[in-house]
């Protein structure tokens, strides 16, 4: 039987973003989101794309893990792209006060496509897309506990930094929970291949997930009773078995995400028209 799998979680390698401290992971992660949100400048979003996926060739993971990922990214911002056109084709024209008419339409005039709209979409493609490289390299490259303390480094307290962390790593266990249960089922003839029907596979499905539901409850009330057990949050501070020193390179590289943020803003601020069309 077919089963799920997560195999997007942290791997550990030799490449420099894996030596690099998890403060500066979670600063270059915020700060290279908050910029592709905030520029309308498609030579700030192109040049994050293309940065972005090759940084994903350095860390010397096998790229069949982000293939599909990729991929579907792709596929799904496409999709977006198609029905903003087809939900207000002439939105890039507004944006951009001008009209050229790069494909006209003979039976509906209001669907032209115009070079303004075009160039639109194209922006709102690597807006969006410039987004995924980063967070793929921030989940493979990230160790939980690193990042738990890079989490109370930055002022989290201790309880909620361990809880993200322990979420980390708990989510591939109730996914091997979960095939475990199905194959349970399928040893007593409970099906839920794609052999059988759609409804009865949905039905059988159904019925696994309040038992990993209930496993997975009474896996975390005794992480709970350990942590309290072990006096877990009683003291304002603790020790970091993960922790690393930052390093003149982190310093580097945060301070080079900050100010890419930072001209970002500003020359959103200054410039006169919301899109930069060079046309």
């Amino acid at each position: 039987m077919e089963k799920i799998e997560f195999n997007l979680g942290y791997i550990k390698t030799s490449s420099w973003l894996d030596k690099m401290n998890a403060v500066t992971k979670l600063v270059m992660f915020i700060c290279w989101v908050a910029t592709a949100i905030a520029t309308f400048d498609i030579r700030i979003s192109a040049s994050m794309c293309v940065i972005g996926l090759a940084m994903l060739f350095t860390t010397k993971i096998s790229m069949s893990l982000y293939r599909p990922l990729l991929i579907g990214m792709v596929l799904f911002l496409l999709f977006t792209c198609s029905f903003i056109f087809l939900l207000e084709p002439m939105q890039g024209v507004w944006f951009i006060e001008s009209e050229t008419i790069l494909i006209a339409n003979p039976w509906f005039e209001s669907y032209n496509l115009t070079q303004e709209t075009a160039w639109y979409l194209l922006l709102l493609f690597t807006r969006y897309f410039a987004t995924l490289p980063i967070a793929l390299l921030f989940i493979t490259t990230t160790n939980p506990s690193e990042f738990a303390c890079a989490l109370h480094r930055l002022g989290l307290s201790q309880e909620k930094a361990y809880s993200v962390a322990l979420t980390l790593r708990y989510l591939p266990t109730i996914i091997d929970d979960f095939n475990n249960c199905r194959d349970a089922q399928a040893c007593r003839g409970v099906d839920s291949s794609s052999d059988v029907p759609l409804r009865q596979r949905v039905m059988n499905l159904l019925r696994m997930i309040m038992p990993v539901l209930f496993n997975s409850l009474d896996k975390t009330d005794m992480i709970s009773n350990a942590l309290t057990l072990r006096g877990f949050g009683y003291m304002n501070s603790r020790s970091w078995y993960s922790r690393k020193p930052i390093a003149s390179m982190d310093f580097i590289v945060m301070f080079s995400m900050v100010a890419l943020l930072c001209y970002t803003i500003y020359s959103r601020i200054i410039s006169e028209t919301l899109i930069w069309y060079p046309f």
